[in-house]
């Protein structure tokens, strides 16, 4: 099993799969079966309406099998660490039958056709949790269709009906003759025959590999070596490229002399930028050599001054804005508020985080006459090829973009600035391949960081000690202003209050507002996007509640949320595992949190303790996540245990300070991260409810980590920590 660059050139987009106006089949150079869609032009304009349009001898590749019985399943989506290669290929593989070590994947080139199917509209990316969600019907429909077209061959073989085939291990089998053909013998013929209109999928009760944890098809290329990452790129006459950016967010080049550069060994070209300077020589050490020996002048723009001080400032005068547009209001608040039997009232705050993927930001680009080719490891074609369009004034299908993998994604590289940097200096560099690689500091200072948030939460509460109303206005930077601005009307952004919009606690009165702060800052979407700021403030308001009313989190959101069964479920295999209703043990303090988002459910249950010697120390997270289907259930075990890692660090530790209009930090000297050494156990039980659709496990299990920590902080400390990260509010936390 191997994971391979792709080769094949771009095709159509397409409305579904397993209809024979729109699946095709066609026969491999030497023979074999390739299963795909009809090809257009490649970035041609998607339209359900009128495609698939006329039929084409040319195709965009989903599945081949060989004579030789290898089949290749090209993968769409960014492997970024999350397994989907070995996903997707688990679900071509169970409708078609085939035997697991006949399969290779490949990564799919650009094309409209290859769109992530997890989203609303047919944009080229890997996010939102959504690849699952959006590759398990369609995935499984190619290998359904292929499974039928080898068994209408093998029954023309042997003359019998089509019913008397069946298909297993890579083999069409007729039991009543005892006899059998491989996939690789029949694919020719399989070539030749239509698609079946309708193909009915396998039940859940059949699944043969999904619900099973198979070995992961990127792990041996990754040990072995073998594996391209975006970094690891070589052309002939490849130049590397290193940058510095204005350390201001809005500053802008005002002049360099690029001869101390140019003096460098090795440096062969200083190019400007409106807002950087690069330079290019034959290897990354001679261009930073070369960018270290310059001196550019910087006009540091309008917000040259502004600082943690501003920032607060501006929080703090949005997050009080009493005509903060109004995203959703259900009820009568202001009356609930007013004939409440009690008012709780808290404000939450979360700093701005960096990315910080382990694989500095690259891409390397080559701009020809005929058109260009961009090597990166990106989570977005679309914009990709959209800016890069733009930048040179060249068509969409001239622009081929080469997957690699990914060392860390998180939302970071779903954006097109460096690649469309790499481009814009191959040009300058008259045609010639570069690789532009930032460094570390670079990467931190010009990244789109997890907007800041302020957040001040009213709650009405009734009798029984429960909420009647609630009333959150959120202040925060809009990352859809600056990705979609024509999506913001009157200054609302409802992606900006995920968490609260479905939020799944049910209210009779409830206002969501939000205030929008346009400082400069650069935001995009960090892992769980809004919801990794939102749940913190939800789950914690609510721990705070249930301290309130007399009662433990847990038993709190077990009456609230008492009509809904799945969830329910969820609590009672989460106290099982954790032993969070049992007497704690002696020094160690727990805290709970919850979270459904991304169509996934997800609780947390964290044990710390807190003493003068050693300070707060994180012994184990106990995790219980309900996927709906887990089709690789090692791989749900790899994410929860990545995002409860993840969301830790951040809780603890995560913050970028801004001085001088730019970020101060720009390494991990300031940039502290969790260590091997400090980092807890973390157990993870999986559930599955009946009858659910797959939810995405890439982001779920990282929002109720925070809160659930805070809460133990409580419980060990009597502190509420309503600020992050917590080592901001002067606790010492274990320098493990």
């Amino acid at each position: 099993m191997s994971v391979t660059s792709p080769q094949r050139s771009p095709g159509p987009p397409n409305a579904g799969l397993g209809r024979r106006t729109i699946l095709r089949s066609c026969v491999l150079g030497g023979g074999g079966l390739v299963l795909g869609l009809p090809k257009a032009n490649a970035q041609s304009a998607f339209d359900p309406a009128t495609w698939p349009g006329q039929p084409s001898e040319a195709f965009e590749y989903w599945l081949e099998i060989a004579p030789d019985n290898t089949i290749t399943v090209f993968v769409h989506l960014a492997e970024m660490g999350q397994g989907i290669t070995t996903s997707v290929a688990m679900l071509v593989a169970e409708e078609l039958e085939a035997n697991w070590q006949d399969i290779r994947v490949q990564f799919a080139r650009n094309d409209p056709a290859y769109y992530n199917r997890g989203y609303t509209g047919p944009i080229e990316s890997t996010g939102g949790s959504a690849s699952i969600r959006g590759a398990f019907n369609h995935s499984r429909q190619i290998g359904a269709s292929a499974r039928e077209m080898l068994r209408m061959a093998a029954a023309r073989a042997w003359n019998i009906p089509v019913s008397e085939t069946r298909a297993g291990l890579g083999h069409i089998h007729h039991d009543a003759t005892d006899r059998h053909m491989s996939y690789g013998v029949l694919a020719t013929d399989a070539a030749a025959m239509t698609p079946p209109e309708d193909i009915l999928l396998k039940p859940k009760s059949q699944w043969t590999f999904v619900g099973q944890s198979l070995k992961r098809l990127d792990t041996p290329p990754k040990v072995d070596g073998s594996a391209i990452f975006g970094a690891d790129v070589q052309l002939d006459g490849l130049l590397s490229a290193a940058i510095r950016h204005c350390p201001a967010y809005e500053g802008q080049l005002m002049s360099v002399d690029p001869e101390p550069a140019l003096a460098q060994r090795g440096v062969e070209h200083v190019v400007t930028l409106d807002n950087a300077v690069a330079v290019l020589a034959n290897g990354y050490w001679s261009a930073q050599k070369g960018l270290e020996a310059l001196n550019p002048v910087w006009d540091m723009g309008p917000r040259a001054d502004y600082d943690m001080a501003a920032l607060n400032q501006d929080l703090e005068t949005a997050v009080g804005r009493q005509d903060a547009p109004v995203i959703r209001e259900e009820g009568d608040i202001d009356a609930a508020l007013a004939y409440a039997d009690g008012i709780y009232e808290q404000t939450f705050d979360a700093p701005f985080l960096a990315h910080v993927c382990m694989e500095p930001m690259n891409a390397t680009a080559w701009v020809r006459d005929d058109g260009v080719d961009i090597w990166m490891p990106g989570q977005g074609h679309s914009i990709v090829v959209d800016d890069v369009s733009a930048l040179l004034g060249m068509e969409k299908e001239s622009i081929r973009i080469h997957r690699t993998f990914l060392g860390g994604g998180f939302g970071r590289r779903g954006e097109s600035d460096v690649a469309v940097q790499a481009a814009y200096l191959s040009k300058e560099a008259g045609g010639k391949p570069v690789k532009l690689l930032w460094s570390r500091e670079e990467d931190v200072r010009r990244d789109f960081y997890r907007p800041a948030a302020r957040t001040r939460i009213q709650v009405a509460l009734g009798e029984d000690g429960f909420p009647i109303g609630m009333d959150v206005t959120a202040a925060s930077n809009s990352i859809s202003m600056r990705r979609f601005p024509a999506f913001i009307k009157d200054g609302k952004d409802p992606g900006a209050l995920s968490g609260f919009l479905d939020s799944p606690y049910p209210l009779d009165h409830h206002r969501l507002r939000y205030a929008m702060v346009e400082n400069g800052v650069p935001v995009g979407y960090w892992r769980s996007v809004g919801h990794s700021q939102n749940v913190f403030c939800r789950e914690a308001i609510i721990n705070e509640l249930a301290e309130r009313a007399g009662m433990d989190g847990l038993a709190y959101r077990r009456q609230w949320l008492a009509g809904d069964q799945r969830t329910i479920a969820l609590f009672d295999a989460l106290d099982d595992l954790s032993g969070y209703s049992d007497p704690p043990e002696p020094g160690v303090s727990k805290g709970v949190a919850f979270n459904p988002s991304h169509g996934s459910l997800c609780a947390h249950v964290i044990h710390i303790s807190d003493d003068d010697e050693d300070g707060l120390k994180v012994h184990r997270i106990d995790c219980v996540v309900d996927p709906g289907v887990a089709v690789n259930p090692d791989g749900v075990h790899a994410q929860v245990e990545s995002q409860a890692l993840d969301g830790l660090s951040a809780a603890l530790f995560g913050k970028v300070h801004i001085q001088a209009g730019g970020a101060v930090d720009g390494n991990f000297d300031t940039i502290r991260m969790l260590r091997i050494a400090g980092a807890p156990e973390v157990r993870v039980h999986v559930l599955e409810w009946d009858g659910a659709s797959p939810g995405g496990m890439g982001e779920p299990a990282l929002p109720s980590i925070a809160p659930a920590l805070t809460d133990a902080i409580y419980h060990a400390t009597g502190r509420r920590i309503r600020s992050l990260p917590v080592v901001d509010n002067g606790l010492n936390v274990a320098s493990t």
